[in-house]
């Protein structure tokens, strides 16, 4: 059974989720999940709220907790702000094996499946570095007729 939390606001209470805070505000910037398993360490920048949802949306995983590596999700806002290196040195303390960046719908309506696609972007980065095994998660559909 996964005792990982189902709220961002319970995360504090897991040893496998962070709530990262900013050394230069105290404000919320981000998540950490995973840690507990030697493995890669991933680094997704995305849009509040938009990593917020997929966070969410990644706490639902019972095998969360066998997930080999770290996973952190760094508001885009605050690496455009402090800078990339910057984040990494403060937030992360290591050179991330793979960064993903998730897009970002301005339609605020959109940002329920933005997040949907966000969260299986993720799945697909863990599972192709080994993080995950991936059961269920499938490469995105092509399209014939295009690239």
């Amino acid at each position: 059974m996964n005792a990982l939390p189902s709220h961002p606001e319970d995360a504090a209470e897991s040893a496998l989720v962070h709530v990262l805070t900013s050394p230069w505000s105290d404000s919320t910037i981000g998540y950490r999940v995973g840690g507990f398993n030697p493995g890669p360490n991933v680094l997704v920048e995305c849009h509040d709220p938009d990593a917020s949802l997929v966070y969410e949306r990644l706490l639902r995983l019972p095998t969360l907790a066998w997930m080999r590596g770290t996973l952190s999700l760094v508001f885009r806002e605050v690496i455009e702000r402090e800078g990339l290196e910057e984040c990494v040195a403060e937030l992360i303390g290591s050179k991330p094996d793979e960064l993903v960046s998730l897009p970002r719908d301005l339609d605020g309506k959109q940002h329920t499946e933005t997040a949907i696609e966000g969260y299986w972007t993720v799945l697909r980065a863990c599972k192709a570095l080994g993080m995950i095994e991936g059961r269920g998660v499938q490469r995105p559909a092509v399209e014939i007729g295009k690239s």
